[in-house]
């Protein structure tokens, strides 16, 4: 009788032992593996080209090396190009390094004879003491806003500013806080030159590293480079985080395997629960102006006459209960303007009665639900296409612009097109120094976000040679 009853325990014991053995094992593979993930060097970085290596001086860990800064300024200097502009840094990872690289590149700079602005970003990290003839600002909530709709805007502005002091004489260096942290640094990737994404060697994943240039590509960045930080202290830390993780998802899993059997709690019967899914569970919606973002989103698609049709996706900041929409003006004075045709509209994915074709510079007035917060808007721009006559067959000169501008002026408008071969896109109400607004993504061509008061946009094109245009 002994023997039978000391059975369950052993078997219980054998399988607690078990169970936590597998455990250890799985945890063990999983910190090797993170460990191979991590960035240790320029071979194991992602596709983005490498922009230069740093390290921190060995008698002040919190201040760059100014030799290998000096290098790394060269290297951004050639792709922003003969002006002064503006280069925005910022950390990944978790590494807190982006303040003292931005700030060592200020005093690169600044060595180099160029007039200096240095933008901190994130008041919690202090950087290191720049030259007094750097010129310093603090971007903080203060300055954007409390309101995230009104950041767009703010940014828009400030970099506009930054760039116009001394008469745009000056390099701005703007230290970014990172992309895991807020979401402001997306907002500035389409308006600076070059985008510098700072990894620290032996703590920064890989993953992270090639998530961060996407992302920064996709919101419209016009060049994202990577820079390595050595710190020697970073892979110690690195290994104790992981060596804690390990014992903390032990101890977990323990008790997790242990609690039915201690407390002879009987398994769930299957189907007596129910399964909720939350946001963490939901697709990630990306941060872009007319799908994640309030701001409109125009995609347009040239055809074999010059006609375009288009879709225009809005997410809108401020309820409206009526919706106009105008025709782009025409790309030549004294041109027939051009006309929308087949239009239908959609508010938040329920039809809304709508004229067929728009035309005129009043266009029409659209009745839509007033607590509308997303608008589809798919129709053809009539009579788009213009062909001079010393042009090549099939060259054409078509102008867009978002149909809903008029309604929503201050919503920031990104323009995607594709269908045809794209020569070049220019916004011509853009200010100057912002009006070849194309970035080239190979099968489209995109603009930078701007606000929708001054979004048109002239595509040249290359249609096809029998399209009859």
């Amino acid at each position: 009788m002994g023997d039978a009853q000391g059975m369950p325990a052993v078997a219980t014991g054998v399988l607690v032992v078990a169970v936590v053995a597998v455990v250890v094992v799985t945890l063990a593979v999983a910190a090797r593996r993170q460990r191979r993930g991590v960035v240790g060097g320029s071979a194991t970085l992602p596709s983005a080209s490498l922009a230069g290596a740093l390290a921190f001086e060995a008698d002040d860990p919190d201040r760059i090396d100014p030799d290998d800064a000096d290098r790394l300024t060269a290297v951004l200097a050639d792709l922003v190009g003969p002006r002064p502009g503006t280069v925005a840094v910022l950390a990944t990872g978790g590494s807190t390094a982006g303040a003292a690289v931005a700030a060592a590149l200020a005093d690169a700079a600044d060595r180099r004879g160029e007039p200096t602005t240095l933008v901190h970003g994130d008041a919690t990290e202090a950087p290191s003491p720049v030259e007094d003839s750097v010129m310093e600002y603090d971007l903080d909530d203060d300055w954007l806003g409390s309101d995230p709709a009104q950041h767009p805007a703010s940014v828009d502005e400030l970099v506009e500013q930054l760039e116009t002091e001394d008469d745009g004489a000056r390099t701005v260096l703007l230290s970014l806080p990172p992309l895991e942290r807020r979401h402001d640094a997306r907002l500035f990737a389409p308006l600076v030159d070059v985008v510098l994404v700072v990894a620290t060697t032996g703590s920064t994943p890989r993953a992270d590293v090639a998530a961060a240039v996407a992302e920064l590509e996709d919101a419209g960045a016009p060049a994202v480079r990577v820079a390595l930080v050595a710190d020697p202290g970073s892979a110690g830390a690195a290994d104790r985080r992981r060596s804690m993780g390990v014992l903390v998802a032990v101890a977990v899993t323990t008790v997790l395997a242990l609690g039915p059997l201690l407390l002879d709690l009987q398994p769930a019967e299957e189907g007596g629960g129910t399964t909720t899914v939350g946001a963490a569970g939901a697709a990630r919606t990306p941060d872009v102006p007319g799908r994640g973002e309030p701001g409109i989103y125009l995609s347009a698609s040239p055809g074999p006459g010059g006609d375009v049709r288009v879709v225009e996706q809005l997410v809108v900041d401020r309820p409206v209960d009526t919706l106009r929409l105008v025709p782009p003006k025409a790309t030549t004075d004294g041109a027939t303007p051009p006309r929308l045709g087949d239009l239908q509209v959609l508010a938040d994915g329920e039809p809304v009665d709508a004229p067929q074709e728009v035309e005129g510079e009043t266009g029409a007035s659209i009745a839509v639900p007033p607590m509308t917060r997303r608008l589809e808007l798919t129709y053809s721009v009539l009579g788009a296409g213009v062909q001079r006559p010393a042009a090549p067959p099939g060259r054409t000169t078509i102008r867009l612009a978002p149909a809903a501008r008029s309604t929503f002026p201050d919503l920031r408008v990104v323009t995607d097109v594709e269908g045809a071969t794209v020569l070049t896109l220019v916004c011509p109400e853009a200010p100057p120094d912002r009006r070849l607004c194309g970035v080239d993504r190979g099968t489209r061509w995109l603009t930078r976000p701007m606000r929708a008061s001054r979004a048109a946009v002239v595509a040249l094109v290359d249609l096809p040679e029998d399209s009859g245009v």
